[in-house]
């Protein structure tokens, strides 16, 4: 189906969406933080990024802004949060926001809506 970047600090919840979007049919690679984000991408043709924004070592926002500037070819973005005001921020340059806590069904749902608008 979709090559899926999967950044989250946390290992109980970056386990748990990966799983649930490995069983929604996509191939999904992780990473604790955004630090080498331009080249999971590149090495893994990602066509879909999802990215907590609160990260130890390198914060998603900075990952967010990376792309833009290091990739030549778009890439939606999915952003999320805990604090909605760290949403605000990047809501008009990604593809879509998630307030954490979220069901994994709204996960699978915004992964598929963002992927179909894309293609």
């Amino acid at each position: 189906m979709s090559n899926i970047i999967l950044l989250d600090d946390d290992i109980q919840l970056r386990g748990l969406f990966a799983l649930v979007l490995e069983e929604a049919g996509h191939t999904v690679i992780t990473a604790s933080n955004s630090k080498d984000i331009i080249d999971l991408v590149t090495e893994n043709k990602a066509d879909l990024i999802i990215t907590d924004l609160v990260m130890p070592e390198h914060e998603g926002i900075e990952g967010i802004f990376a792309v833009q500037r290091g990739i030549p070819t778009p890439i939606p973005i999915i952003a999320m949060s805990a604090y909605r005001e760290y949403l605000r921020i990047v809501e008009s340059v990604v593809a879509a926001v998630l307030l954490k806590p979220l069901q994994a069904k709204s996960l699978v749902e915004t992964v598929d809506e963002v992927l179909r608008k894309t293609r």
